[in-house]
């Protein structure tokens, strides 16, 4: 990878204009309070853009053409071309296409061109592995498993039998494709297990986090849509489809065959119970504890699942509790005392009326 480019090099790769020096040359990429001069940032509103041109950055990625002494590359969107920027400095140490002698490779086993399969690697019979795919050391790739074209298996990954997954995907460390769905009933005083002999379907450009486990159907297919990503610590259960550029952040738990909508997002630990349908371009709070239906384009939060504004003045309203129950508290003991107080009245007049008899 190419360690400096010229500003007017940057810009050609984002679709910006120069406002500056196009030979300007970068080496390096960071956040606005960190970079150097010789560093590109970015910013995507007038506060940051104000704290970059204040600070060392060498350029600045924005959309607003304004008079400053520093290099800026104006674009429609700062943090996309930022993103592009990230991909032209990236690091990662990428193996050459080769197949090491110290990994097992099954029978029937159909490897496609420029691939390449790390040591202790383990592939099946029947596996077929597309173009471009990168299997590093110590993967496990079950029987009649597909690989699509230019995906990437990092370490300690375990895909069982019958998975597909297609192209351009990243599959991080740890990660569990295909595992028994959690199939289980009592029966005569005992747990029986109900075996599942579906698969897992994983379809384009999908990205799935580091130890994230995806369990097999049942029957039929778990299905990952294309565009999917999943961070790590994620669970997602049997008979599941995940509709297409859905975001599932870490630690969500989707119970057995939930149907997820597109545009989908799931805060950190979402809980999401069995059979449940979720809309089209749903957001949901971090923690948030889904047992029904959601419409699409809903915004949700709480436990149980509501519209988020109405959550919102939920825990307002909970927050003021201890003041609420403070003042109830004073309010029933002044009650007390008048009540006191109207007794003793109260015994007074009687007593005065009965003398005067």
């Amino acid at each position: 990878m190419k360690n400096s480019f010229t500003v007017k090099e940057i810009a050609s790769k984002i679709n910006g204009k120069i406002k500056g020096k196009e030979d300007y040359i970068i080496t390096g990429i960071n956040n606005f309070e960190n970079a150097n001069s010789e560093e590109i940032t970015f910013a995507e509103n007038d506060y940051i853009l104000k704290k970059a041109i204040e600070l060392n950055a060498g350029v600045i990625i924005t959309n607003k053409e304004i008079e400053t002494e520093k290099t800026l590359i104006i674009v429609e969107n700062p943090k996309l071309g930022f993103a592009i920027c990230l991909e032209l400095f990236l690091t990662e140490p990428i193996p050459e296409p080769a197949i090491s002698d110290k990994a097992y490779i099954g029978s029937n086993v159909k490897i496609g061109k420029d691939v390449y399969i790390g040591p202790f690697a383990v592939i099946e019979k029947n596996v077929e592995i597309a173009d471009k795919v990168k299997i590093y050391p110590d993967v496990y790739i079950g029987e009649n498993s597909k690989i699509g074209e230019n995906t990437k298996i990092y370490s300690g990954v375990k895909i069982y039998y019958n998975t597909i997954i297609g192209k351009d995907c990243i599959i991080h460390s740890g990660a569990v494709i295909g595992a028994d769905g959690f199939g289980f009933f009592p029966y005569k005083n005992t747990i029986k297990k109900l075996y599942q002999i579906g698969n897992v379907i994983i379809k384009d450009n999908i990205e799935i986090g580091a130890n994230t486990t995806i369990d097999r159907a049942t029957m039929g297919s778990t299905i990952i849509e294309n565009n999917v990503k999943i961070d790590d610590q994620v669970h997602i259960g049997h008979n599941c489809k995940i509709g297409e550029n859905s975001i599932i952040v870490a630690q969500v738990g989707i119970a057995g065959s939930c149907i997820i909508g597109k545009n989908v997002t799931l805060g950190g630990q979402t809980g999401i119970a069995p059979y449940t349908k979720i809309g089209d371009n749903v957001m949901a709070a971090a923690k948030t504890g889904i047992s029904s239906d959601i419409k699409s384009n809903s915004i949700v939060s709480g436990f149980p699942a509501r519209d988020h504004n109405e959550e919102k003045k939920i825990k307002a309203a909970i927050s003021k509790l201890p003041e609420q129950i403070k003042k109830l508290r004073s309010l029933y003991e002044s009650v007390i005392r008048i009540s006191h107080r109207l007794e003793k009245i109260e015994q007074y007049l009687n007593l005065k009326i009965w003398g005067n008899k």
